[in-house]
């Protein structure tokens, strides 16, 4: 069985649906029709009030009710983001430390690694110094030529990704972050070309609310157009 409220919402869509299908049929020729389309512009206005006023205490208790179940979650959400965050800054910090040692090491490592190619270079240096044959030249400046610094990787970095026992895994991800700073220095850049215009998004409703409030005319101002346009406002009786 239906309720009242559905009774009266399965009426009103029948009404409305007799009455956009009267518009449909209307056709201007002449005074006396365009008369007859503003009794139904105002007809419309008045279903489109009703319909208005039918729903909306149905809208406020559905949004009170989501407004509950909303903060519910929201409560819930919370201390997850907050301990989220936490771990998120400890395990940064603790990345952040071991990578510095990491690169100190590979520091450590990579001078090591030339310094012991270097005393290579140095003795068959003195024994090309002390070679009696041109022959033991070229065989010893071609060892030297092929003396390198030995490839050493420092130990200690952490995994990019880690898988975790039973599901789930964590990966690093490197990335960075822009900050505009200066503004005006920025458009200057883009008005240069050497920025893409679309890494700006122009905000068409306030401008039009800049134009409106000054009075601001077709070229008046160099990039927009002005043009005058008209609205019909209809007042339900």
């Amino acid at each position: 069985m239906k309720t009242p409220t559905e009774r009266i919402t399965e009426e009103m869509g029948t009404d409305i649906t007799l009455v956009t299908e009267g518009v449909r049929e209307l056709h201007i020729v002449s005074q006396e029709s365009f008369d007859i389309t503003t009794e139904f512009m105002v007809r419309l206005a008045s279903r489109l009030k009703q319909v208005k006023e039918h729903f909306k205490p149905m809208k406020e208790a559905a949004q009170k009710a989501h407004k509950v179940i909303v903060q519910q979650e929201k409560d819930m959400l919370n201390g997850l983001t907050q301990a989220d965050i936490y771990l998120r800054g400890i395990r940064a910090t603790y990345v952040e430390e071991m990578e510095k040692k990491q690169r100190k090491e590979q520091d450590r490592l990579d001078k090591l690694a030339d310094k012991k190619a270097q005393k290579e270079k140095e003795k068959l240096q003195k024994k090309i110094d002390n070679a009696e044959t041109q022959a033991e030249v070229n065989e010893l400046q071609d060892k030297m030529d092929n003396v390198y610094a030995d490839p050493n990787i420092a130990s200690g970095g952490i995994e990019k990704s880690t898988k975790v026992e039973g599901g789930g895994s964590t990966s690093w991800i490197k990335d960075i972050e822009v900050v505009v700073e200066h503004p005006l220095e920025l458009l200057e850049e883009i008005v240069s070309g050497r920025i893409p215009l679309n890494v700006v998004e122009i905000k068409t409703a306030k401008l039009k609310a800049w134009v409106k409030a000054n009075g601001i005319t077709n070229k008046q101002v160099p990039g927009i157009r002005v043009k005058e346009t008209r609205r019909e406002s209809v007042r339900a009786g």
